[in-house]
Parts: C-alpha cells; structure tokens; sequence
C-alpha cells in the first residue's frame, strides 16, 4: 500500500515540470529540470500500469473476500439458529419430562404411604404376610404399588431379604418360565438372572 502512494509520489514529482508548460521549445532542451520529460514517462509508464493491475486485483480480492466472509457469517448465524431451536426443543421436552416425573412421583406418594415398604439394605421391599395370591396377582398388586417383583441379585440380598420372612409362607419372585418350561427369565430385566437359586 505504502509503495503504491510513494510511486505516485515519484510520478507527481516527475511530471510537476511537464505540467507547468514551457513558452518555447528551445526552453525545454535548455531546462535541465524537464530534459526527463517523456522518457521518465516512458520509462515510468510500466509501473504506473503494474501498480494499477496490483491496485484492481487487491480491490477485487478484496470484494471476493468480504463476500467470502459474509456467505460464512450468514452460515454460522444459520447454524446459530438451528442450535437455538434445537436447544428450545430439548428444554420443552425437558420441562415435560420433568412434569411428568412429577406426576410419577406424585402417584408414588401414596402408595408409599399406604404400603408397609422396608428399606433393607439400599433397596425398599413389601412383603405380603395377610393375603394369598398367584405369581400374576402378585405381580398386578406391585404394579399397583408402581413397584415390582423382587428381583435377586446376589446371595447377600437373598439372606438379607430371608430374614424378614416367614418360614412358613411362600414368596414370590420375579422369575418365571412362561416362555419355555424350565427356563426362567426375569420380568425385570426379560433376561435370564444372574443369580438364580430356587429353594
């Protein structure tokens, strides 16, 4: 940028005796200020024409470029806005959700309340001492609990949960053969458990 102004610079310069016309010829072969005349022109001429190629081709980088800029500017705030309305979909189906957990928790209250549910360990059981049902009424009864057949999963919860039983009642699990006879998969998980003992 600096060389282009110091070339036009040069150029005025060069040229400031061309403009100031002289009264005779003889005048200009005398003046030593003007014997350049058009030779500095002729010999200047090329760069002066480089020097505007240069000047036409940095403007029209120039416009490529801000377009450049402004077609990615215009994708970013595109995808800007995509984000946001992706963000505003997932906080309405978040806000739902949580309404909905609520709801869940809101019908688990009472049950709570109105079971006999016993923490033992780090999970909460209800063991049915009064009434006597089938493996699908006992299923029914904890799912209107929101709860569901115990599901063993270790020698240590089996004990722990032995022990709040009575011997002579039987207790139902959540494994069944239904399927196929003989094979028991657990209504929990809809696989065969880890842990299986029958007593």
């Amino acid at each position: 940028m600096q060389q282009k102004y110091l070339f036009k610079l040069l150029l005025v310069l060069a040229f400031k005796g061309l403009l100031a016309a002289p009264q005779t010829l003889t005048e200009i072969e005398i003046d030593p200020d003007n014997e350049c005349g058009s030779y500095c022109f002729k010999a200047f001429k090329p760069m002066l024409e480089h020097i505007g190629l240069m000047d036409q081709g940095w403007q029209s980088c120039s416009m490529t470029q801000q377009l450049v800029t402004e077609e990615r500017l215009l994708a970013v705030e595109q995808q800007l806005l995509q984000q946001r309305d992706k963000l505003n979909l997932f906080e309405y189906k978040m806000a739902d959700t949580e309404k909905e957990l609520g709801n869940q928790n809101n019908l688990m209250e009472p049950a709570k309340c109105s079971t006999p549910f016993q923490k033992l360990g780090n999970k909460y059981y209800y063991i049915e001492e009064s009434q006597k049902m089938n493996w699908f009424a006992a299923m029914h009864r904890c799912h209107e609990f929101g709860s569901h057949l115990v599901h063993l999963e270790s020698h240590n919860e089996l004990n722990l949960v032995s022990a709040k039983l009575k011997s002579s009642n039987d207790y139902w699990v959540d494994m069944n053969d239904l399927s196929k006879e003989g094979e028991f998969i657990s209504l929990t998980t809809g696989v065969k458990p880890e842990f299986q003992r029958l007593a």
